[in-house]
Order: C-alpha cells, then structure tokens, then sequence
C-alpha cells in the first residue's frame, strides 16, 4: 500500500480533547496485547490507570504538546497513536493496531504522521518504549529508532536479596 492511500473502508481522525473518550475502548486494546507478548512482566500493564492516562493526553493536547489519532475501519476504532513533547524532545506514547491491520501499512503512515508533526515543531529527539519481546521492536529499528537506555523493572512483592 502506498503510504499516503487508505484502504477505502479505513480512516484516520486527529482528536481533540474533548474526543479522547474513543480511547476507553481501545487503550485495552494495547495493553492485552503487551499482557500476552511481554517476555517479563505480563499482567502488570496498564502501568498507570487509562483514567489518569486520558488526564495527562487531554493536558497535552490542551497545551498543544501531543498529536493522538485513531485508525476507523468501518466507522469502528482499531488502532490509534499518541505522540507528546516535553520542551525539544518527543516521544512516541503508544502505537496500536488490531492485529488483522497489521503489516498493510498502516503503522508506517501513522509513524510519518508522528514524525511530521514533531518537525513542525522542532523537537529534535524522539524516544519510545517497547516492551521487552515484542515483535514491533523490528518495525520501530527500521526507522532508526535503537537503544539509548534500557530500563530494569522488579515487582515489589517480589523482594530483591539484601545486600551483603
């Protein structure tokens, strides 16, 4: 599919803040699909509750520091992508598509989305995070997106042995 054409049932929206509730159905969505591919850590997502996540995009969005769109097949949401700035630097929040749109192109058109919106705005640093084992980290390296930092996690119920 050539990156600037949709399949003729599937469209893609920009929200505002006031139509982030679209999201409530979807946000799940993204974080199944980490529950059940995630090499550690499966059941721990979502990390922050979708209430206080939905808060923190409709800042963003009032303050113009994020760009959020939803991927509509047939007048129903099946992926969507948030991209946010903090001063100079973006980050890519989330990028979901329901797995029978995967590998059509739709991923690589929200990605030059993202990507045209953060040079509009001059930010010069773009991260991600990927859970660890997902297959999407392939889709995220042929962009030149590779590791900067790598993040270690524990669970506290799982206490860690006491130093000697």
């Amino acid at each position: 599919m050539d990156k600037s054409t949709l399949p003729g049932d599937v469209v893609i929206r920009s929200l505002d803040a006031a139509g982030l509730d679209v999201l409530e159905t979807i946000l799940p969505r993204l974080s199944h699909y980490h529950n059940d591919i995630a090499a550690t850590f499966t059941g721990v997502y979502p990390v922050q509750p979708y209430a206080k996540q939905l808060e923190e995009t409709r800042k963003e969005l009032a303050e113009d520091r994020a760009l959020v769109e939803v991927v509509y097949r047939d007048g129903e949401p099946v992926g969507f992508s948030k991209g946010s700035i903090d001063d100079n630097a973006g980050f890519i929040d989330w990028l979901y598509l329901d797995e029978g749109l995967r590998g059509l192109g739709l991923g690589d058109i929200l990605m030059e989305r993202l990507f045209s919106y953060f040079r509009a705005r001059r930010v010069h640093l773009v991260d991600l995070m990927v859970v660890a084992g997902n297959p999407a980290k392939s889709f995220y390296e042929k962009y030149g997106f590779a590791t900067r930092l790598e993040m270690l996690s524990m669970k506290l119920e799982d206490q860690p042995p006491q130093p000697q």
